[in-house]
């Protein structure tokens, strides 16, 4: 019951990025997934938080559909790190 996840979230992203980037499809497919899932999620909290929230959670939606856009092979990894900078 509870506790701490085992994994940190942005860790994760970071490694799968980082393999995305060296050329790693599987890895890609996996982070696609990840980031499809956290796209979701992003939405339905943008429903229940306080509108305080607004800015945060789309920053957060837009560098996902950056990146989205990279594992889906419609932008090239400098928008990724444009995106970052």
């Amino acid at each position: 019951m509870g506790g701490e996840p085992r994994v940190c979230l942005v860790r994760r992203l970071e490694r799968l990025a980082q393999s995305a980037l060296r050329g790693g499809k599987r890895r890609r497919e996996q982070e696609k997934a990840l980031v499809e899932g956290l796209l979701h999620c992003v939405a339905h909290l943008k429903d229940r938080f306080p509108l305080e929230f607004a800015p945060v959670l789309e920053a957060t939606r837009s560098f996902l559909e950056k990146d989205l856009q990279y594992l889906r092979g419609e932008a090239s990894p400098e928008v990724l790190l444009e995106a970052s900078g």
